[in-house]
C-alpha cells in the first residue's frame, strides 16, 4: 500500500509541476512563497545519484539550504611546509631544496624563503635527515655525520684485570754444560781409566722456588681502526619546500 502512495504522489507531482511552468517562474513544495525555481521545504532524498569523473564539482548547500556546486577542496600549503616526492623540479610554488643561489628564484618566493630564515641559498637536502630544532639552534641549522669512528671514551666504562694464580714461586731447570775432570791416559780416576779428554758431568741446576715474579700480558683489539654508518635502512626522495608561486 505505502508503495502505491508514494506512486500516487509522485504521478500528481509530475502532473502539477508542468501546470506550475506554464503559469509561474518557480514552483514550491510545502511552501506558497518559492524564492528558486524549486524550492523544497522540507527535506530531499535521492535514491541513486551516478559517480562522477575526476576533476568534476560536487554539490554542496549553504546554511540557508540552497544548493550550489563547487569544485573539489584542495590542501593549501603553507609558506615553509615541506614534502618530499619523487619529483626532480620546482612544481606549484614547491621548491626543490638543493641548494642553489636565492636569486635564481622568483622574488616572491625570494622574500617567502628570507621570511624563514634563508640567506643567501635555499638548504641543500641532499643526503641529509631533518630533526626537530631544538632550542639553541637556528632554523636551517646543517651539522652532523653519517658515520663516525669509535673511540676510547666511547666505549662502556669497565675494567679488565689479568692475574697470575697467587702461588707463582716455581723453579727453572737450567742444563749443567760445564767440563767435567781431565781423564789422563793411564790414570784411574774413579776406577776408570783416563783418556785425555773431558767429560761433560750432565747435570741439571734449578733456580730457587721462592722466586715469585710479574709477567707482563699484552692485550691487543685487532681493530682496523674503520668507522661504522649512522644512517638507517632508507628510501632516496627529493626535498621540497613550499614558497608560494
Amino acid at each position: 500500500m505505502a508503495n502505491k502512495i508514494s506512486f500516487k504522489k509522485i504521478y500528481s507531482l509530475l502532473l502539477i509541476i508542468p501546470a506550475f511552468c506554464l503559469q509561474a517562474q518557480s514552483v514550491g513544495i510545502n511552501t506558497d512563497n518559492p524564492t528558486k525555481t524549486l524550492d523544497v521545504n522540507g527535506e530531499l532524498r535521492i535514491r541513486i545519484l551516478p559517480s562522477g569523473n575526476e576533476g568534476e564539482q560536487v554539490i554542496v548547500s549553504d546554511q540557508d539550504g540552497n544548493i550550489l556546486k563547487t569544485s573539489l577542496p584542495k590542501a593549501i600549503p603553507s609558506v615553509g611546509d615541506i614534502k618530499d616526492g619523487y619529483s626532480s623540479a620546482d612544481h606549484e610554488g614547491w621548491y626543490l631544496l638543493n641548494g642553489r643561489a636565492l636569486s635564481a628564484i622568483p622574488a616572491t618566493a625570494q622574500t617567502n624563503a628570507a621570511s624563514l630564515g634563508f640567506i643567501g641559498n635555499l638548504p641543500d637536502f641532499s643526503g641529509k635527515y631533518t630533526k626537530m630544532i631544538a632550542p639553541v639552534e637556528s632554523i636551517n641549522t646543517v651539522t652532523g655525520n653519517t658515520s663516525y669512528m669509535m673511540g676510547k671514551a666511547n666505549m662502556p666504562n669497565f675494567s679488565m684485570t689479568a692475574v697470575t694464580a697467587a702461588s707463582g714461586a716455581h723453579a727453572h731447570l737450567i742444563p749443567d754444560m760445564r767440563p767435567g775432570q781431565l781423564y789422563e791416559p793411564g790414570v784411574f780416576i774413579n776406577g776408570f781409566p783416563g783418556t785425555g779428554v773431558y767429560n761433560n758431568s750432565g747435570e741439571t741446576d734449578t733456580t730457587t722456588t721462592n722466586g715469585a715474579h710479574t709477567h707482563t700480558i699484552t692485550l691487543n683489539s685487532n681493530g682496523g681502526g674503520q668507522a661504522f654508518s649512522l644512517a638507517p635502512s632508507y628510501i632516496a626522495l627529493n626535498s621540497f619546500v613550499y614558497l608560494g608561486n
